[in-house]
């Protein structure tokens, strides 16, 4: 994660550098360097990350629009601001959906994050474990055990156990 955030930011910088403020291939940049941060345990900084690639993500009509909407959401629930974090992972699935498809694993990170939500949500209906645990399935298939979403997809469902 040491070595991925290092590239990342030599990335960021470069495109910064190089191109202008809503260039939106750097959405890709933010949404990736949020997500090892929060992998090393961090969320401030990935919540600013997010904010910028939502912003420029909406305005470019940027194809990983849902997934940063979804990722934004899981912080949202993590830091305890679920009213908001459900809306935006209601948005989030929608968005995945609508630009990957019902069975991509995007749309499966989607849901699972809308679920955690839910879950963190008491006056919400508890989500379907099988769903669940089938959603999680998706994204080991595509990623295997050790990848950074399988991570965060354990521990999503680790804390609604």
């Amino acid at each position: 994660l040491a070595e991925a955030e290092r590239l990342l930011r030599d990335a960021l910088a470069s495109d910064r550098a190089h191109r202008h403020q809503d260039f939106d291939g750097l959405v890709y940049t933010l949404n990736n360097l949020a997500l090892v941060r929060l992998a090393r345990g961090d969320s401030a900084e990935p919540s600013e990350l997010l904010e910028e690639a939502r912003r420029i993500a909406l305005a470019t009509d940027h194809e990983l629009t849902g997934p940063v909407l979804s990722d934004l959401a899981d912080l949202r629930c993590l830091a305890g601001e679920v009213g908001a974090g459900l809306e935006l992972a209601r948005q989030g699935l929608e968005a995945t959906r609508d630009e990957f498809g019902a069975e991509d694993w995007r749309t499966a990170r989607a849901g699972l994050t809308l679920g955690f939500c839910l879950w963190l949500d008491s006056s919400q209906p508890r989500p379907d474990a099988s769903e669940l645990a089938r959603l999680h399935q998706a994204i080991v298939a595509r990623w295997g055990e050790s990848n950074l979403f399988t991570r965060r997809a354990r521990d999503q469902i680790g804390a609604m156990r």
